[in-house]
């Protein structure tokens, strides 16, 4: 049975939350923009971190070391951080780092000041006297205990290696006695260092899918990819990765909360990169530049008003293979004529785009592009036009809209929303060339990598986009947009769909 402990985390985990950031305040390393007492210094630093790296933090750990060494004052600024994550962040889990462990009313006295005091979710125990010591702890059923199993500092196998009479090494007689006996709440998780992965793949071994908290990454020497692979569970859950310097001064300067934000941010994707070998392929598949920052903000427009779909869909490349397997995305960007600040986002990545290319004339693709091409050609003040795919049976009879005599031999640039297959393109461009208006450039917000770009590039023309399906899934899933397993499962529906397409 799990404890209110586990089951937090697991709803973290759900959320690719494994990143563990240590509040180690170290006083003289705290930056000189900081100004007032020990207790205002150091909780403007801890507020301005967890500010900052919230978002990618399945926990924070303070280390009581660092706030004792400040006295009243330092102890006070450990109080004050534990009511602000509990106020402002409560979904996030606070474990103290204090690594108690004695006997009778002694512990008792650790027990009550760590969970009714401080109010902290988990503790950090040693075991070297015994279960004895620790009993209080671990009858505390809604808390995290968290025994040191095997440290990550460099004398730690001094006696942790030691082989005991059962020729087996102590921490792995301790890690096995643990999960074995001592876990009858379901609230223990272990220490083990990211430093030694042998041993860290060793104790996962042995005590199934029991939390490890790992510190020692970074400075310490632990590496993320290595940890991961060692310390995850069968789930590819049960790791709290700890990382504290490297984070909280990540800069010396006034920066330093910005800096704190984006280690944090690197870290954690790497933890879950690490976790899904696959999608790390993908990522390095990736060779397109980054996202511009207009990209960027048009694609959170695209998911946030529903332009982007998840589900099962029918697309039109199923009119001729109504056997291809249903699409897990669907995007339809004729909303984007509904919500102005998503229009206007989507024209300033037209305009990116086309900025460095040469065109006397613009043409839309109707029907869900002519909102967009016009408002472009209203911003350029360049003449639009439209190549239709039925000849006009009636009036002038022509085949392209908004066309005059003075037109023939200008050079067009062929504007739509996405790309699947080249097929409505290709036409456009061919009507445009049969009336004497030159065109090789194709520009689109979105390239869902389905041929199109390589079918156009065989009758001359150029495909230009935004971004590709696969980096717009990406950035969702790296801007929290998409959890893990929801962009897994895309993922496979999408592979699903291409290889039936390669077949």
């Amino acid at each position: 049975m799990a404890s209110l402990f586990i089951k937090k985390l697991e709803k973290l985990w759900t959320k690719d939350k494994f990143l563990c950031v240590g509040l180690d305040p170290d006083y003289e390393k705290l930056p000189k923009s900081i100004k007032g007492k020990p207790q205002e210094r150091i909780f403007k630093f801890n507020k301005a971190i967890i500010d900052s790296t919230h978002n990618y933090a399945a926990a924070f750990k303070p280390n009581s070391a660092f706030y004792e060494a400040q006295g009243l004052q330092g102890y006070k600024a450990l109080i004050q951080t534990i009511k602000y994550i509990k106020k402002n962040y409560p979904q996030i889990l606070i474990i103290l780092d204090a690594k108690r462990a004695d006997i009778g009313n002694t512990n008792n006295g650790y027990v009550t000041s760590a969970f009714d005091q401080l109010g902290v979710d988990a503790i950090t125990v040693h075991p070297y006297l015994g279960r004895e010591a620790i009993q209080p702890f671990l009858d505390r059923a809604d808390k995290g205990i968290i025994v040191l199993v095997r440290t990550s500092n460099a004398g730690a196998g001094e006696f942790q290696d030691l082989k005991i009479a059962n020729k087996e090494q102590l921490y792995l007689t301790v890690a096995k006695k643990i999960a074995k006996e001592w876990n009858k709440n379901g609230n223990i998780a272990m220490v083990v260092g990211a430093t030694y992965p042998n041993e860290l793949k060793q104790v996962r071994k042995v005590v199934g899918n029991i939390p490890l908290l790992i510190p020692g990454l970074g400075k310490q020497g632990g590496d993320v990819d290595s940890t991961v692979k060692a310390g995850m569970d069968s789930r590819t859950w049960g790791m709290i990765i700890n990382s504290s310097r490297d984070i909280l001064f990540a800069s010396s300067g006034s920066d330093f909360a910005e800096a704190a934000g984006q280690k944090a941010h690197e870290l954690s994707e790497q933890i879950n990169l690490a976790r899904h070998p696959k999608m790390a392929k993908k990522v390095k598949k990736i060779k397109n530049k980054e996202l511009t920052p207009a990209a960027k903000k048009l694609s959170i427009h695209l998911f946030d008003i529903g332009a982007v779909k998840f589900g099962a869909f029918k697309l039109k490349l199923h009119d001729t293979h109504p056997k291809a397997p249903l699409s897990p995305i669907y995007i339809d960007l004729r909303v984007l004529r509904r919500t102005p600040k998503a229009k206007n986002a989507a024209i300033k990545v037209y305009q990116e785009l086309v900025k460095s290319l040469k065109f006397d004339l613009i043409a839309d693709i109707p029907t869900a592009a002519t909102p967009l091409a016009s408002s472009l050609s209203d911003r350029l003040k360049i003449g639009m036009i439209t190549p239709r795919a039925d000849k006009k049976t009636h009036g002038s009879g022509a085949k392209v809209d908004g066309m005059l005599k003075s037109d023939k031999g200008k050079m067009a640039v062929l504007i739509d929303d996405l790309v699947t297959r080249a097929d409505s393109k290709l036409e456009a461009a061919k009507t445009l060339r049969d009336v004497g208006v030159k065109v090789k450039d194709v520009v689109v917000l979105i390239d869902r990598e389905q041929g199109g770009a390589s079918e156009m590039k065989k009758k001359k023309l150029k495909l230009h986009s935004a971004f590709t399906m696969q980096q717009m899934l990406d950035y969702f899933l790296k801007v929290k947009r998409l959890s893990q397993k929801e962009y897994d499962q895309i993922q496979t529906g999408i592979e699903n769909l291409n290889n039936f397409l390669k077949s």
